[in-house]
């Protein structure tokens, strides 16, 4: 249980400096919005790009792919019926039981555990799950918000993640088999180097940023901690469940793919959701806010636990 802890022990340490930094004030909200700019645009991009740029890359891998957008829409769909079984007033309960913060923490933890050269084995997954929120979930959101949302916009905010676009890239580079000369040859090599080095931002800025912006507020959590726990609940089902007859029974894929699906699973819903919450509804905000909070909590309780079940 040390080892596995002692694997996540850097994020945690850095989640605690987020924590220590938003108390003494030290830096203002808006440094750290700027801080998960650099991230989302600039360090986890250049990750993700190495990793997938010198992965042989596998058919089998995009059956996860298919499988986590899949599970997607059918937890979207069973969140409204669950939502009427247990009475639960807000519609935004059935927004928060699918999707992943697979870029703003997943990447962080994984990799803090299982290295960057595995980290593809998280992305393959994390694509489906883009592909269900920007493709399915954006447009549930906005008809929460009484919008209605045309398909030439899902597919533009889908394609103008700096994320996926360096992941397609990386595929491409991958394929096109010019990474060999690329490594091979010192001025892109050192370009090479640079994006290495930008990547490898992404860990402390991830965890800095965590910490900063977890805020609870004790006398809202009821619903929020039915929402974060049910999440758990449910996902971990399933992440045993397909790693024990998909992953290992049929695709045989090593223990770092069925980490890195347990990892994806146990992970909040995507903050993405803030931004999509309808306007001056105070207890929708602290609602949203709080479950992305606790479940944030329960990510980074339950991660080490991961590490213990599938060792690095």
């Amino acid at each position: 249980m040390l080892e596995a802890l002692s694997k996540v022990l850097p994020i945690i340490l850095l989640f605690l400096l987020g924590i220590l930094l938003r108390r003494r004030k030290a830096i203002q909200p808006g440094t750290v919005a700027d801080l998960k700019m650099i991230v989302v645009n600039f360090a986890l991009p250049a990750l993700l790009f190495l990793a997938f740029s010198r992965v042989a890359l596998e058919g089998r891998f995009f059956i996860l792919t298919l499988t986590i957008t899949v599970l997607g829409i059918l937890v979207l769909w069973l969140g409204g019926y669950l939502r009427r079984l247990l009475r639960i007033r807000s519609p935004y309960f059935q927004a928060l039981l699918p999707g992943f913060e697979g870029g703003m923490i997943g990447y962080g933890i994984y990799s803090s555990a299982y290295g960057s050269s595995n980290l593809y084995k998280l992305g393959v997954m994390d694509l489906g799950q883009a592909i269900f929120f920007f493709g399915f979930m954006l447009a549930f959101l906005e008809r929460l918000r009484n919008r209605s949302r045309s398909l030439a916009e899902s597919m533009r905010a889908f394609i103008s993640s700096p994320p996926l676009l360096a992941m397609l890239a990386g595929i491409a580079i991958n394929l096109s088999g010019v990474m060999p000369a690329l490594d091979g040859w010192p001025l892109s090599a050192g370009v090479l180097k640079a994006v290495e080095i930008i990547g490898n931002l992404t860990l402390p800025l991830i965890g800095i940023v965590i910490g900063y912006e977890i805020q609870l507020n004790w006398k809202q959590l009821p619903l929020p901690a039915l929402t974060s726990l049910l999440r758990v609940f449910l996902w971990v089902g399933v992440a045993l469940l397909l790693n024990t007859f998909l992953l290992d029974g049929l695709l045989h894929l090593d223990r770092g793919f069925q980490a890195a699906l347990m990892t994806l699973l146990i992970l909040p819903p995507s903050f993405i959701t803030l931004l999509y919450l309808p306007e001056g509804d105070a207890e929708t905000q602290a609602y949203v806010v709080n479950t992305l909070s606790l479940s944030t909590l329960l990510t980074l309780v339950l991660f080490p636990l991961v590490t213990l079940l599938y060792p690095p």
